[in-house]
């Protein structure tokens, strides 16, 4: 193999072993555009796809459900269907849900400005929920989607009620450290358009298999995956927002322990994706007012694999942390 040639593999190799979430089936939303009244909160009684603009940006979210406000954070490569496993409608039924497709992901559009951090993605969801009414919310974050829970709670500690946070990414991992090549967008650009054809697909396949170990992915999973996950502006997305964690983990970690609401840890004993042991396990000893739950036997996507225990995490942190006296029940 020529030199050029070495270097191109290596990238797209790089490109697609950097996540830490895996993505999922996409199903084409038939949405609108949602005209925002502030003084209104009260979700339909049916999941409505609706949009919100901030911050030069419009987000796509869902809604459903009425009583206490549950916002539901996704991780890196994936959207707000990854919640739609059973996790968003058991929650539902007590509580008014709102799932989110973050910036760069699913429906909602990457600010061509945004730099792709953590705390960014926080700001944003905070100037989201602040246009919507929405006070006071349980943050449930999977995976990288834990990680923006943890910024928005360091950024906002009065502006959240509790934390869940499932197989969460607190810490960073140097492993996954990408070269200067990678940080080049044209050359990034080069490694995807001519590399993700000839070797996107197989190596997602391993990737999503490794994701729900030791659960099969659930069938037709890996076809709508790929179909949404490999899509060039989604992988740009994604890419530059991976790049950008390790630095954002390294700049809140230290601070864990101001965290003072209430935070539900749920972790898989058997995830080969985000090292329970380095994150689960370690946050829970940092964080005072913090309960570890750990699910034999289960790998990384718990929403889709253990909406149940999703449900029983968001129970115990609504029991943990008493309605604001302002009473706040969307």
């Amino acid at each position: 193999m020529t030199r050029v040639g070495t270097i191109a593999a290596c990238c797209l190799l790089l490109l697609l072993t950097l996540s830490i979430n895996q993505s999922r089936a996409r199903a084409q939303a038939q949405s609108f555009t949602h005209q925002l009244n502030p003084g209104k909160t009260t979700a339909p009684p049916e999941t409505a796809d609706r949009f919100v603009v901030v911050s030069h940006t419009k987000l796509h979210y869902v809604a459903k459900g009425t009583g206490r406000p549950v916002v539901m954070i996704h991780g890196n490569a994936g959207d707000l269907h990854d919640f739609e496993f059973g996790a968003l409608d058991l929650l539902a039924r007590n509580y008014h849900v709102i799932a989110f497709d973050l910036p760069g992901h699913g429906l909602s559009k990457m600010p061509r400005q945004a730099k792709g951090t953590i705390q960014e993605q926080a700001a944003i969801l905070h100037q989201a929920l602040n246009a919507l009414g929405i006070k006071d919310p349980i943050l449930v974050g999977h995976s990288w989607g834990g990680a923006i829970a943890l910024a928005y709670a360091l950024l906002y500690p009065h502006d959240i009620s509790a934390l869940v946070l499932l197989a969460p990414a607190a810490y960073s991992d140097h492993h996954h450290d990408a070269p200067l090549l990678l940080r080049l967008p044209l050359l990034r650009d080069v490694c995807i358009i001519t590399l993700k054809p000839i070797l996107g697909r197989r190596m997602l396949k391993q990737r999503l298999k490794d994701a729900f170990s030791p659960d099969p992915v659930p069938a037709d999973y890996f076809k709508s995956a790929a179909a949404v996950w490999l899509d060039r502006k989604r992988l740009k997305a994604f890419i530059k927002e991976d790049l950008m964690l390790n630095s954002g983990l390294e700049e809140m970690s230290s601070h864990y322990q101001k965290i003072q609401a209430p935070v539900i840890i749920v972790t898989g004993d058997s995830d080969l994706t985000v090292s329970p042991k380095q994150n689960a396990f370690g946050l829970h000893q940092v964080i005072a007012n913090s309960e570890l739950i750990v699910i034999p036997r289960a790998g990384h996507q718990i929403p889709e694999t253990h909406p149940e225990v999703v449900g029983r995490a968001v129970d115990k942190a609504a029991s943990d942390a008493p309605v604001p006296a302002s009473g706040t029940e969307n």
